[in-house]
């Protein structure tokens, strides 16, 4: 199990995850679709569009 120190969704689309064990996952654009979806208490959601960018889900929000 690794706990997570930073996390940072870049207007890219490009997400970067810092580990306090000062590991780092780095998860380029996907040009062809979604790259990956982060979870935020079940409640919204962040996702890469493809190509780039940044989607955001939320109860709500179009």
């Amino acid at each position: 199990m690794q706990v997570v120190a930073e996390v940072h969704a870049g207007d890219s689309g490009v997400l970067r995850v810092r580990f306090a064990s000062g590991w780092r996952l780095d998860v380029p654009v996907d040009l062809s679709g979604p790259g990956w979806t982060v979870g935020l208490g079940g409640r919204c959601f962040l996702s890469s569009a493809a190509g780039g960018g940044v989607r955001i889900s939320a109860p709500g929000r179009a």
